[in-house]
């Protein structure tokens, strides 16, 4: 399919070499296509990179169908759910075309990490910020997203 998109850089790595690439460059990377089970061993690098599995919104996109889910497993009241609602916002852009609601999606998520508020996955006590549950951190995204559409 890489003749159909010559603008597309396409670059074959052997997996091993990836991960130790993902350690040591991880914003070199803008896709990465594999199979599941290579998918999931260097996801949970990247989740480890980023501190958390909780920050990695998901899509699988076919030609005729996608699914969208968080890269993480369930910690409730503990994870943040950024990679859930993020996994929304990615479904609301590339499978429904509503781009502005899910940057304002996206802004919601944000404005509440910059209002000082974070979950015990993403931060330590004594880090400055306002320790939330998970069920906290998504009722303030959707009272920001309230407040967006007043």
């Amino acid at each position: 399919i890489a003749p159909l998109y010559p603008e597309v850089k396409i670059v074959h790595i052997l997996v091993d070499a990836a991960a130790t690439l993902l350690c040591l460059n991880p914003t070199q990377f803008d896709v990465m296509v594999m199979e599941n089970m290579f998918g999931d061993i260097l996801s949970d690098q990247g989740g480890g990179i980023l501190g958390s599995l909780g920050l990695m919104p998901s899509a699988c996109l076919g030609p005729d169908k996608a699914y969208y889910e968080p890269s993480h497993g369930s910690a409730p009241n503990i994870a943040n759910p950024y990679s859930m609602i993020g996994s929304v916002a990615m479904m609301l852009e590339n499978s429904f075309d509503m781009v502005d609601e899910a940057e304002n999606v996206w802004a919601a998520m944000q404005g509440v990490f910059a209002d000082g508020f974070s979950t015990a996955d993403l931060s330590k006590p004594g880090s400055g910020v306002t320790m939330i549950s998970t069920q906290q951190f998504g009722e303030r995204v959707v009272a920001k997203l309230e407040a967006q559409m007043a």
